[in-house]
């Protein structure tokens, strides 16, 4: 299952995105870094 948030900018999307995962009953594992800036500056300062 993927959750996705669309806005003008990453931390607006991120936002959205939380929005739906909370929406999702049950088990759930769910890694709360990717899509993240902080994460994708990792990759880029690689």
């Amino acid at each position: 299952m993927g959750v996705l948030g669309i806005a003008r900018n990453l931390e607006e999307a991120e936002k959205i995105a939380k929005q739906g995962v909370v929406c999702i009953k049950g088990k759930l594992f769910h890694r709360k870094d990717v899509g993240t800036v902080s994460l994708l500056q990792k990759r880029i300062d690689i």
